[in-house]
């Protein structure tokens, strides 16, 4: 990174090979950027590179890319290690990238069974890293029922078990065949779009956080495994929490806030998945509707299958479940809380918010960033559209007869190139 913070320089790995056997160079890479960037395609991502333009992507050399932004991007590594810039050939259509795939991991897709949540790969033989995979074979199947998944684990029908579902984790813990690593953390939230009624009074907004017990919440949803957080995605682990202490619950200031916006009999509807959209989501759903009837409040509780969840509940509804996990806190926040963020998943628009991530995200200096970090998480806090009140670690579980997992690894990022069941 250079001095004022708008110009990286990238040094790719020399060797790296697609799985049709040409080598990924910086041609490669500064077209998938490119591509992302291109109205035209309409990819996830555009809005994360809004500081560059087209012409200042540089495959200077064959393995040198150099980007320059017009403002400091201080989080442009970890911006660009997201899912929506993996990296595809040089001059890929769209066409082509939908049909087959052609990435540089240890495995290739065989078959993709949509509807089955199921995908079948096979181990590339070209793989150019150190060591082939140890398997030659790699299912991975959606098992969203946790007694099914449970069941499936214990009968040796799956040797792997990513986020394991909190309410089977006393279970697990009790089989000797089996091994529990966690890793992770996964935010579960109620989102309240801010642009609907009752959320657009930010008096309602407080007091329904405020009900919130996030102690009790987060033995309620982890099986022990959790602890509280505050309405953020910086978990209480990570320096960017602008806390570390729970946000205390105050069902008298709820009630109060509540007569103050002539809302002391609010009803509301929360929407969820029939099955957890994410570990714990319907436990979080009930308890907090059990928190929220203290202050007079009535919650609703309304499921939807899971599969057709995200295409009719997600930002459709005035008051849902969705969840963060896995992602570096500074990109959630731009993506998920910013007025233009893709994500916005609450339509929440605070000018101040914006200019304080604008800000973090241009700051050079690691003492100052971060006290920007902590403004904008107790903004979040006081004024947006998301009730957070608990982190959940990702805890996966696996047959002791599997060696090579790696638990450091991000659940999602896993390659399991060096993953070998007996």
């Amino acid at each position: 990174m250079s001095a004022d913070g708008k110009e990286w320089t990238f040094k790719l790995r020399e060797g790296v090979k697609f799985q049709d056997g040409h080598e990924l160079t910086s041609a490669d890479a500064a077209y998938t950027l490119r591509r992302v960037m291109n109205p035209a395609t309409t990819a996830t991502g555009a809005k994360d590179l809004s500081a560059l333009k087209p012409e200042n992507v540089i495959a200077k050399s064959r393995y040198e890319l150099v980007l320059k932004s017009n403002t400091p991007f201080v989080d442009m590594p970890v911006t660009l290690a997201g899912p929506q810039f993996g990296i595809v050939p040089d001059g890929s259509t769209t066409e082509q990238l939908s049909s087959r795939t052609n990435g540089t991991g240890p495995f290739a897709i065989a078959t993709f069974d949509p509807s089955a949540a199921r995908v079948v790969m096979t181990a590339n033989p070209g793989y150019w890293g150190a060591g082939r995979p140890k398997m030659k074979c790699l299912e991975i199947s959606g098992i969203t029922e946790p007694l099914s998944s449970l069941a499936a684990i214990q009968a040796g029908d799956v040797d792997i078990l990513l986020a394991a579902n909190p309410i089977i984790l006393p279970s697990l813990r009790e089989d000797p065949g089996i091994g529990l690593y966690p890793g992770d953390e996964t935010l579960p939230q109620i989102i309240m779009q801010v642009d609907k009624a009752p959320f657009n009074d930010v008096r309602v907004r407080q007091a329904l956080k405020l009900v919130v017990d996030r102690e009790a919440m987060a033995a309620a949803v982890t099986a022990g495994s959790g602890y509280p957080a505050n309405d953020n995605p910086a978990p209480f682990s990570s320096p960017f929490a602008f806390s570390t202490t729970p946000i205390p619950q105050d069902i008298e200031k709820a009630k109060a806030l509540l007569a103050e916006a002539g809302q002391s009999n609010l009803a509301v509807d929360l929407y969820t998945g029939a099955t957890d959209i994410t570990p714990g989501a319907l436990v979080f759903a009930q308890a907090y509707k059990e928190m929220a009837s203290l202050a007079g409040v009535t919650v609703n509780i309304q499921t939807v299958p899971a599969d057709s969840y995200w295409e009719s509940v997600y930002m459709k509804r005035p008051m849902f479940m969705t969840y963060w996990g896995g992602l570096y806190p500074p990109y959630v926040l731009k993506n998920a809380y910013t007025t233009t963020g893709e994500a916005n998943e609450s339509d929440w628009k605070n000018p101040d918010f914006d200019k304080l991530v604008l800000a973090a995200e241009s700051d050079t200096n690691q003492t100052s960033r971060l006290a920007k970090f902590k403004d904008i998480g107790a903004l979040i806090a006081k004024d947006g559209g998301v009730i957070g009140p608990v982190s959940v670690p990702r805890i996966t579980a696996v047959r002791k007869q599997c060696s090579g997992f790696d638990p450091s690894i991000v659940s999602f990022r896993q390659a399991f190139k060096d993953v070998e069941c007996r």
